[in-house]
């Protein structure tokens, strides 16, 4: 009976959780900006489902058994006292003696009368007879059905089962709450959790807005995305964790660590139950996330071996050796070096009265050697004590996690540098920013620095068979023009229309399928994981203020060609400002043609403005392509707006939304439209030009519209 009863509270609770999973996963909808909790998979759901099934099955099982042995054997002799030879004469002498004692109208009991009755029917008819012989009942064979409804006992219980029973149904409604309160908890802690790994600290955003600014170089960015109080916060643990390890190793000889991490399952000191639970999300989060980088199953890596235990194992300190025989160790950073534009100013000085050198403190030196040994990863990656060690199995596993977790996290770092350059609307910043981004994805030491330029293009010619393989951009048109009018007006919401070429899509196909035919590799799903990502960066100058720029821009003679960049990035950052930074992700590696509307703010004044347009890439070197717009917007209060109507549905709201179109065009440009802004090639400018006559705008007093 106990057992029926834990089953039943079993079958009730996981039944509720199976349809409450199921409706999820039917009306689980992703969506944009909104940290969700993943549905359970259908193979998980199934198999969920297979145990409720058997659950239920054993409960019924358990109530037939009951139920059997509750079921009162028929005897129709012992009910009428007689014997088992008794003849009819005797058996009916026997039911009259009876019937007269029990019959209800004697005051006797209606369901022993019954019983009576249903004897002698047993002992006298000649069928009930036959039946009673063969299937031991009068009324023939008798079928015992399970039901699943709740038993009798199980109702009405009395005795020692009443009270079992209490405390069963206590239990199981207490059960019940924890559970439900323990689940809804861990969803909300699983998507905070994933939410922090997905975003960036309010410290870290103001760390990097207070020190980037348009005197930043590349690494400088790399040095305030190191030295953000988070990473920092990472890499401090990380020491105490590893020193910890290191005691215990050389204490008992060994620890396993396995699991990526030296971490206690349970609680540490001054950590709550919930903090403890947020921190083994993250870690099995960043492990798969780690994993999937990788290519490779991270969990089987020896994290056991660690560098300055184990004899022969390299890890960081290695890493740092080889950096100063390649003479990148200690990096040199602008902003901490005086006299170079970027320069925050002389450190404190520290308790021996001398600078503080902050590249001495461990957690920073931790950081910027994984930074400063990704941009030189060429040399790290084929360097035969690495190689060799590889092969013996003598690699710090544990570093070589935290080097991949460090890189994501830079990731997410520099959108946040982006985010700070569109702020500042600094358009010198944001070119720097996506450049120090492909400077960092490629591992070479600058974007524009020749020797590193020089081997991308020799890697990607040997890899794709020659100059036809080097990825560009041809831009084919460009312009800038408010939809369904001729001209450009103050604070009109204008688009950007580019439509561009991929002149390398058609040779990264051939030679991907190629590869992966050599390899025996699915082509398809292969292809399927490409990802290409352009920025495009679109800064407005006053054309007013040209003659300005070039004029500053004229330097005495003697001055060397970094001084005259850092003058000509001055003047730029006072005279242009960023309008909109904008992400175009290539999921097609076969895609050639691509053309994109991008909507955005004219400005407030009217005027002749240039539009710089910047087509930057993240993923390869020396293929940016620039462009200038030069666009006359006229003052809104000069025209008016005629009612013209154009078969067109819902136009006010349409020009409010922001698109992109990333179809392919057969059309490389609207010349034959005949409300489309005129244009005029002029080389490297675009000019887009207000009509001398317009059908849909007027010029106030010029006449009335028709």
């Amino acid at each position: 009976m106990p057992i029926a009863a834990i089953l039943a509270m079993i079958t009730i609770i996981s039944s509720i959780h199976l349809l409450y999973a199921l409706y999820y996963k039917i009306t689980f909808k992703t969506e944009k900006g909104r940290i969700q909790q993943e549905p359970r998979s259908w193979s998980s759901l199934t198999k969920k489902a297979l145990v409720v099934a058997a659950v239920v099955l054993m409960y019924a099982y358990c109530v037939g058994q009951i139920e059997q042995g509750n079921l009162e054997v028929f005897n129709p002799h012992e009910i009428l006292n007689v014997g088992m030879s008794a003849n009819v004469t005797v058996v009916k002498r026997a039911y009259k003696k009876l019937s007269l004692k029990h019959h209800p109208d004697k005051g006797g009991d209606a369901a022993t009368f019954q019983q009576i009755a249903k004897a002698y029917k047993a002992l006298s008819d000649p069928e009930s007879i036959r039946n009673y012989e063969k299937y031991g009942h009068p009324d023939g064979p008798q079928t015992a059905t399970l039901s699943f409804a709740a038993p009798d006992w199980l109702l009405n219980p009395t005795g020692a089962t009443a009270g079992i029973l209490i405390l069963m149904y206590i239990g199981m409604f207490v059960g019940i709450i924890a559970y439900a309160w323990r689940y809804f908890n861990s969803a909300d802690v699983e998507a905070k959790v994933k939410a922090d790994s997905q975003s960036v600290a309010q410290m870290d955003m103001q760390h990097l807005a207070m020190g980037i600014n348009q005197n930043s170089t590349s690494m400088d960015i790399l040095w305030w995305v190191a030295t953000t109080p988070e990473n920092v916060m990472i890499a401090k643990n990380r020491i105490e964790d590893i020193e910890k390890a290191k005691k215990q190793r050389k204490e008992d000889g060994g620890l396993d660590m396995s699991a990526g991490g030296w971490a206690d399952e349970g609680p540490g000191d001054g950590e709550t139950r919930e903090a403890a639970q947020q921190r083994k999300i993250k870690e099995e989060r960043e492990r798969k996330m780690v994993q999937a980088m990788a290519g490779k199953n991270v969990g089987s890596l020896s994290t056991e071996k660690i560098e300055g235990v184990d004899e022969g194992v390299i890890g960081i300190e290695w890493v740092r050796t080889v950096l100063e025989e390649l003479g990148a160790w200690p990096p040199k950073i602008p902003c901490l070096t005086k006299g170079s534009a970027s320069y925050v100013g002389a450190l404190p000085n520290g308790p021996d009265g001398k600078p503080i050198d902050l590249l001495a403190s461990p957690p920073i030196r931790r950081n910027m050697i994984m930074m400063i040994a990704r941009l030189n990863s060429m040399r790290l990656n084929t360097h035969p004590v690495l190689q060799q060690a590889a092969q013996k199995g003598l690699i710090d596993g544990a570093y070589f996690q935290e080097s991949l977790k460090f890189r994501m996290k830079v990731s997410l770092l520099f959108e946040a540098c982006l985010r700070v350059a569109t702020a500042s609307k600094n358009i010198v910043l944001a070119r720097t920013i996506v450049e120090t981004v492909a400077m960092y994805k490629m591992g070479v030491k600058g974007a524009k620095d020749p020797a590193s330029i020089a081997w991308f293009k020799k890697s990607i010619m040997a890899q794709y068979g020659g100059p036809s393989g080097l990825p560009s951009i041809k831009l084919h048109t460009a312009t800038i023009e408010t939809e369904d009018e001729d001209e450009v007006a103050c604070n009109d919401v204008c688009t950007l229309k580019i439509d561009m070429e991929r002149t390398h899509a058609k040779i990264f196909t051939e030679k991907k399928i190629e590869l992966c035919q050599k390899q025996g590799l699915n082509a398809q799903e292969q292809l399927s994981k490409y990802r290409e990502m352009w920025w495009v960066l679109v800064s407005v100058k006053d054309k007013k203020l040209k003659k300005v720029s070039q004029q500053s821009k004229q330097s005495p003679g003697g001055k060397s060609a970094a001084v005259k960049k850092l003058l000509e990035d001055h003047e730029e950052s006072k005279s242009k400002s960023l309008v909109l930074a904008w992400p175009i992700v290539v999921q097609q590696i076969d895609k050639e043609r691509m053309t994109v509307n991008i909507k955005f703010r004219a400005p407030a004044a009217a005027g002749e403005y240039t539009f710089t347009l910047d087509i930057k890439s993240q993923e390869f070197l020396d293929c940016d392509l620039v462009k200038d717009i030069v666009v006359n917007v006229v003052d809104e209060s000069t025209i008016e707006k005629t009612e013209v109507n154009y078969g067109l549905e819902d136009e006010e709201n349409k020009s409010k939304s922001v698109v992109v179109d990333d179809v392919d065009s057969d059309s490389d440009s609207d010349d034959d439209d005949s409300n489309a802004a005129k244009t005029k090639d002029d080389g490297d400018v675009v000019v887009v030009s207000s009509p001398k006559s317009a059908d849909l705008r007027q010029r106030k007093g010029k006449g009335k519209a028709s």
